[in-house]
């Protein structure tokens, strides 16, 4: 081979290793290229990620605001039931009578208190309710005041220990706290423990305690299901009230 030939031979050569450098450095760049892009693609995730967050705390703020107005809501109609009782179990061939709700209410509670009067008695209303899976007459009286009330509960008591019940009072209550009430009682009597209410608020306590704790949410009921009654009392020791 002439030296001719060996110098276009590298001069070829020359061209081949240039081509293939232009080759590798234009693929070079795609990859810059579609790396830069990645990095913007992922800062737009890493701004959407942020975004969600900042959303997703206000409507776990907004949950908080809410759940404290539904508790608020639900107190103030609850205190707005403090001088309220309901009757039921009353026959319905006196229920349904002509005689008006408010006769009604103060006869059948006239037995229990003999000292009541008609104007003890502001306004009852009729009202209707599942009771045992079977819908009920219920009698929703409004008295004068709260301490009459609370004298016809006890008398009620007084005269219904180790009776036949066939007569139910009890306090008025908001749907909420019913149903939180009826929870905590059917939980009472699996454990053995006893329920009752304050001024619509649920307590339960030991038959052999002095005071209860005030069970606020169904949470509470879970707690002491899964962690029993003992263990639950251990993580709160407030909000005690005598029965």
């Amino acid at each position: 081979m002439g030296n001719n030939q060996i110098l276009e031979s590298l001069k070829s050569l020359q061209k081949t290793v240039t081509a293939s450098g232009e080759g590798i450095k234009a693929e070079t760049m795609k990859v810059w290229n579609n790396i830069f892009l990645l990095q913007d693609e992922m800062n737009l995730i890493k701004k959407k990620i942020a975004e969600y967050q900042v959303i997703m705390e206000k409507f776990e703020n907004l949950s908080l605001t809410c759940g404290a107005i539904q508790k608020q809501w639900n107190n103030l109609e609850q205190s707005q039931l403090k001088c309220h009782m309901e009757i039921s179990g009353i026959p319905s061939s006196e229920i349904n009578s002509k005689k008006p709700i408010t006769q009604i209410a103060f006869e059948t509670l006239a037995k229990y208190d003999k000292s009541l009067k008609i104007t003890d008695i502001k306004e009852a209303s009729r009202r209707f309710r599942s009771i045992n899976r079977e819908t009920a007459s219920v009698i929703d009286v409004a008295f004068a005041s709260y301490e009459v009330k609370m004298r016809v509960l006890k008398l009620k008591m007084q005269v219904d220990k180790g009776q036949p019940v066939k007569i139910f009072v009890g306090h008025s209550l908001t749907q909420q706290n019913r149903n939180l009430f009826l929870q905590a009682r059917k939980i009472a009597r699996i454990l053995n423990l006893k329920c009752y209410l304050i001024d619509g608020r649920t307590y339960m306590k030991n038959h052999e305690d002095i005071r209860g704790i005030q069970i606020r949410t169904s949470h509470d009921l879970q707690n002491i299901q899964s962690d029993g009654f003992t263990s639950y009392l251990e993580t709160r020791k407030s909000t005690y009230c005598k029965s």
